[in-house]
């Protein structure tokens, strides 16, 4: 994978009308990325990002572990598929913090909502609040475009590659490039998810890195800070 080395701050991304979509176009236009993440990619999600001056994003569906290009959500990967199935996917209640503890800050957990539909944030990890500058504990993968401040390119990548977990029931990675807003110049993602007692996927627990300008992560950057 490769990263743009000079990106431009991105504009709201609007329909070709010039308005934001609402909430019913949002869902049709997630609906139809999802369909086309089938394939590993999206001509309407690269659209999108193109028309906010930014690259497609990458994405990786059921990685092997040499494709997940950071050690650190490797052994993520690893915990999650070294975790006992109760049939294809590990069950919700392996999601313990005790067991995460190597990764906490750098998780997201979702609430799986209407089949997929929507998400809502249960656990937003303090380190990735800290790049995008707020907590989105307790909010919806739909309603973050206006809390956001960034249009709808966001939140349409969201709902599309999550919704893309849900229905292949297998890991997702993704690396893409946030809005000017956020202080992370791109995002490493790993989405990982597990079912509830209906067998069903129930929730989903990403890992997520963010990378700056010299491409360092902020943990490698406080490191080498602490080692001076």
């Amino acid at each position: 994978m490769t990263v743009p080395e000079d990106p431009e701050p991105p504009a709201r991304v609007r329909r070709s009308d010039g308005a934001l979509p609402d909430a019913e176009e949002l869902a049709v236009l997630a609906e139809t990325a999802t369909a086309e993440l089938a394939s590993g990619q999206s001509p309407l999600l690269d659209s999108w990002f193109a028309q906010a001056d930014l690259p497609p994003p990458q994405l990786q569906g059921d990685p092997l572990r040499e494709q997940i290009d950071h050690p650190r959500l490797q052994s993520l990967h690893d915990h999650w598929i070294a975790l006992p199935r109760d049939g294809d996917l590990p069950h919700i209640r392996f999601l313990e913090p005790l067991r995460l503890r190597a990764w906490l800050g750098d998780l997201i957990v979702l609430d799986v909502l209407d089949e997929g539909r929507d998400f809502r944030y249960r656990v937003y990890g303090s380190l990735v609040a800290s790049h995008v500058g707020f907590d989105l504990t307790g909010s919806l993968t739909s309603d973050i475009a206006g809390r956001m401040q960034i249009g709808a390119v966001i939140p349409l990548f969201f709902l599309s590659l999550y919704r893309r977990v849900v229905l292949d029931r297998c890991a997702w990675y993704s690396r893409h490039q946030p809005p000017h807003t956020v202080t992370a110049f791109f995002w490493r993602r790993l989405i990982l998810p597990y079912v509830g007692d209906d067998g069903e996927v129930a929730r989903l627990l990403i890992g997520i890195l963010p990378s700056s300008r010299k491409g360092h992560t902020r943990q490698s950057v406080e490191l080498g800070r602490r080692n001076e």
